[in-house]
């Protein structure tokens, strides 16, 4: 027997609400789907009180259904005074209106906590200042944005993020969010690396003095509409439905791209919808494919080989003779030596790719003549630890009629006891952030490509206390793959 269930896991707020029949978010009784809060108190401190109690399920649909029989005019009283209309959802036996619609994390969060977090508290509170003549914050905050090395993957910014911060999309925010704490650190420091304290200067033209040492700055007469009040309900949806990760709408936006470039002739009559849909269910059948091939290896093989490979790791890391340990039966031996088995000739066994994409993520190296782009990543260096490093060569291997093996040659950046400490670093392991020293590398090491964990963002500093420059990486990826890395690379090469 099999059981099954329906819920709205990935819709946006206007659709969510048009989806399971509840009041638009701007109604005046019933602007939350899920709670009893009222337009009067929705953006009031009253309004995030747990004593505000949660809309019941079954008064829900009791009223959805009366909505479905009754009159236009009774409909609409029935929606004024209970928050519900008829929707075709309800009629599913464990249809929940309310329990089973997940709340829009990304606009939400992205759209309307950070979104007024930046404009409102940030830049209108004049937090970051435009007196102090060359070097004043908000010049400060600009250029560190413009200085920053971008995975090819990653939003773009403005370039006058300083002057201007109407940004409209959620990705745009997104993208602020994790190099938040490095970019208003260096806005704000002061010439001993420190962030003074105390109120910042206000410009004389200022239209608005704001009150920086009122009770709650941040919130008091700040927040507007029903976003605010909607992320008291997170912790909630994260319980029911897990991480925000498996149903934000960022998949639902990217997979709203890739139909818009699906090539059809417009024509109604539901043409146009039966393309999008063959190329939808096309796309799929094809990566499903992908990720069936039989693998020629038994589970025995894989373990011994494995265990292998980590021997001889530990033996001498990063190099070429321990990475090939993959074919352990080939009994691979290096050019020079006098050894009996099948040597290593660099020349008819290496080739040189341009880059390669590892679960959608692009990577390059600094050896591609065109571009340096994504030659800046993360890469894993045990359970739970990861390093920045720098790709310097993509290589594929080719020995005698075995599967060519992918390995990329990279150099670690350096850090040590003496780079000072700085605000982020309390929370540097779960921001992914880490500190090194700019332009210092650790010896080149070959390892697989399977280690590489994360594209990273590397913002440059200076730190005063130390008087040398900094690099400071940011991983742009914190979530984690069901799938086995190595079976969704994708490789590009030769070089020309």
């Amino acid at each position: 027997m099999v059981y099954a269930d329906c819920i709205c896991a990935n819709c946006d707020t206007p659709a969510a609400h048009k989806f399971n029949g509840s009041a638009g978010h701007s109604h005046d009784f019933h602007p939350c789907p899920y709670c009893a809060v009222n337009i009067l108190n929705v953006d009031q401190m009253s309004g995030y009180q747990e004593e505000i109690p949660d809309k019941d399920d079954d008064q829900l649909l009791k009223y959805a259904f009366k909505s479905r029989d009754a009159a236009p005019g009774q409909q609409s009283v029935i929606l004024q005074d209970n928050g519900i209309r008829w929707a075709i959802f309800n009629l599913l036996s464990s249809w929940l209106p309310a329990s089973k619609t997940v709340l829009d994390f990304m606009h939400n969060i992205f759209l309307g906590l950070i979104c007024h977090f930046f404009t409102t508290v940030i830049f209108k509170s004049y937090m970051l200042s435009g007196v102090g003549g060359i070097n004043l914050p908000k010049q400060r905050f600009e250029t560190i944005i413009n200085a920053i090395r971008w995975p090819s993957h990653i939003t773009r910014l403005p370039k006058n993020l300083g002057e201007n911060q109407s940004l409209k999309k959620a990705d745009e925010w997104h993208c602020i969010l994790p190099i938040a704490p490095i970019i208003l650190w260096w806005a704000w420091k002061d010439g001993n690396d420190d962030i003074p304290l105390g109120e910042p200067m206000i410009p004389p033209n200022a239209k608005s003095v704001p009150d920086h040492s009122g009770p709650d700055p941040c919130i008091k007469d700040n927040f507007d509409g029903a976003s605010p009040h909607w992320t008291r309900l997170h912790s909630s949806f994260i319980k029911l439905f897990g991480p925000v990760y498996g149903w934000w709408l960022f998949a639902f936006e990217h997979f709203n791209g890739m139909l818009e470039e699906v090539k059809h002739n417009g024509h109604d009559g539901g043409r146009m919808e039966l393309t999008l849909m063959r190329s939808w269910v096309m796309t799929h059948l094809i990566f499903e494919y992908l990720l069936a091939l039989p693998e020629d290896d038994n589970n025995l093989e894989k373990g011994y080989i494995d265990r292998i490979i980590r021997t001889e790791a530990r033996k001498n890391r990063g190099g070429m003779m321990s990475d090939l340990a993959v074919w352990p039966d080939l009994n691979i031996i290096d050019d020079h030596s006098v050894e009996d088995g099948l040597p290593f000739y660099r020349s008819q066994t290496c080739r040189l790719l341009t880059y390669i994409r590892k679960d959608g993520i692009r990577y390059g190296s600094t050896s591609n003549r065109r571009t340096k782009a994504d030659s800046l990543a993360f890469i894993s260096d045990g359970p739970g630890h990861r390093v920045p490093a720098e790709i310097m060569s993509l290589v594929s291997v080719k020995v005698d009629e075995k599967p060519p093996h992918i390995c990329a040659l990279v150099h670690r950046m350096q850090r040590d006891e003496d780079i000072p400490a700085f605000p982020w670093d309390l929370y540097a392991s779960t921001l992914g952030i880490h500190t090194t020293y700019a332009d210092w590398f650790d010896a080149p090491e070959i390892i697989p490509i399977s280690r590489i964990d994360s594209p990273l963002a590397l913002i440059p500093i200076h730190s005063q206390r130390i008087q040398k420059d900094l690099w400071v990486s940011v991983s742009f990826y914190h979530a984690s793959n069901s799938v086995h890395p190595v079976s969704l690379v994708k490789l590009y090469g030769p070089y020309r």
